[in-house]
């Protein structure tokens, strides 16, 4: 269902959209034809206060945009956007598109325990909008256009990169380790000792959160089921951790605990 959603977004992207941003383009009032671009130098009036004190000094902006940078965001000062009646009939920012897009894939990695589910499910969405992305290249002679899709590719990839690289990095750690660790102490017992751990700091990476260590241990952590005897993955250890931080798992505490001290 979320791939059609997908489809449906991209899809938005099209020629006539094109066509529509750059004739917007095209009648900004700051738009130099030989320059091809936006471009103005804007002096900014000084500011006073109710006393007439001067707060900021005039100064210079200066605006320079191109048509890929307009299609991506239209907003700029003195822009049309800044017009009320003309903001609600300009067409889409394909920024707009992109965040949407970061937004369905977070919704649903967010779902997700395993972390190898969400890079799976992160890196398929992802080739799946640049499919639709170079499809639409492939069928378009307008050089321009293809420019613009094609950055749009590349700063959706900066923007997923920047929202999910914990995951990516989590992946490319332990990806050449397809084995599972195996535990003979219960999931309670292993919940209690990924705490400790945690407490102690043992456990130690500025950029790997509390749910990324869970995650890690639910896809290559086994505990022993009591009762059969066999390894378990270790899939509720997230809320075994957190009873073992409410104080409601004493008795599994107490047990690792004198499983640890038998041996140190």
């Amino acid at each position: 269902m979320h791939q059609q959603h997908l489809e449906r977004l991209i899809a938005k992207l099209d020629y006539e959209w094109f066509k529509k941003k750059k004739d917007c383009f095209l009648s900004e009032t700051f738009y130099d034809s030989s320059r091809k671009c936006i471009y103005g130098v804007i002096n900014e009036d000084p500011v006073f206060d109710e006393e007439g004190n001067k707060i900021d000094e005039v100064y210079e902006t200066t605006i320079d945009i191109s048509l890929t940078n307009y299609c991506w965001k239209s907003e700029y000062p003195h822009s049309s956007n800044h017009a009320e009646e003309y903001a609600l009939e300009l067409p889409l920012d394909s920024s707009f598109i992109a965040y949407e897009v970061i937004r369905i894939i977070k919704g649903l990695t967010e779902q997700l325990i395993s972390n190898h589910e969400k890079h799976t499910i992160i890196s398929s969405d992802i080739r799946t909008i640049e499919e639709l992305i170079r499809e639409y290249i492939k069928e378009s002679i307008d050089v321009e256009f293809n420019l613009v899709l094609t950055e749009f590719c590349k700063r959706v990839r900066m923007i997923a990169y920047k929202e999910f690289g914990i995951i990516k990095r989590i992946h490319e750690l332990t990806n050449d380790y397809s084995d599972k660790l195996k535990f003979d102490i219960s999931q309670d017992q292993l919940a209690a000792l990924i705490h400790i751990l945690i407490q102690a700091e043992i456990i130690e990476n500025p950029y790997i959160s509390d749910a990324a260590v869970i995650n890690f241990c639910s896809t290559y952590f086994q505990f022993k089921n009591q009762k059969t005897g066999t390894y378990t993955p270790a899939k509720d250890l997230g809320k075994k951790l957190s009873k073992v931080r409410n104080g409601e798992a004493d008795t599994a505490v107490a047990r690792l605990k004198d499983k640890l001290k038998a041996v140190i």
